[in-house]
């Protein structure tokens, strides 16, 4: 049999330098800059150094997205906190801070499956998370929601990761109607605009 290879320690000061050199190349040139010497030349370490940390690229791409995933939902599940969650998911959902990487990452995982089913699951929570907010919300108002809850959500987040993805480049139709929408919509609990919306009869 032979020797299980020695990894680095998960509190070392180097390991973590060479995640944040991982990430500011995923976030400046996309996914397939990061190879392991890229890492170590930005990070300003030997290239056997990557490896002892992370024995595979698989291993630090899912090691970045964990300690990004980990960031983002404590950040979500204090803002979830908030009187309005309905406007804290509108606001981050069109401004997230983390899409660039997501997207990225995202973007990985259609290529590697261990990828791909780590997202999954992470995406999985965020959204349970983000339901459980909105029904909390909608039981502490005493109202009913305007639209199912989960619908709702698949609204908010769509709508705003789509414009936001879109003013990177040079197309705004429609944009400033829907962010018109549903700025009212988070003034007004969704209960009146939505609900007006989703009511209205059809032009025939």
């Amino acid at each position: 049999m032979g020797r299980k290879q020695k990894i680095g320690s998960e509190t070392s000061a180097t390991r973590t330098l060479l995640l944040d050199a991982a990430e500011a190349i995923l976030r400046e040139e996309g996914y397939a800059a990061v190879t392991s010497r890229r890492v170590s030349v930005r990070a300003g370490v030997s290239s056997k150094l990557v490896h002892y940390y992370f024995p595979t690229m698989d291993d630090l791409f899912l090691t970045l997205y964990r300690r990004t995933s980990i960031r983002f939902l404590a950040e979500t599940e204090e803002l979830l906190r908030s009187e309005n969650p309905i406007k804290v998911l509108w606001q981050t959902s069109v401004h997230p801070g983390d899409v660039d990487l997501f997207a990225e990452l995202m973007a990985l995982g259609n290529h590697r499956k261990v990828i791909r089913e780590e997202l999954d699951r992470g995406l999985v929570r965020l959204r349970e998370m983000q339901l459980a907010a909105l029904d909390l919300y909608y039981a502490r108002l005493g109202k009913e929601p305007p639209i199912d809850t989960a619908a709702l959500l698949v609204l908010l987040a769509g709508a705003g990761l789509l414009i936001s993805m879109e003013q990177r480049g040079s197309n705004r139709i429609g944009h400033e109607q829907t962010l018109a929408l549903f700025e009212r919509l988070c003034e007004d609990d969704g209960t009146k605009s939505l609900g007006a919306i989703f009511a209205a009869p059809r032009e025939e």
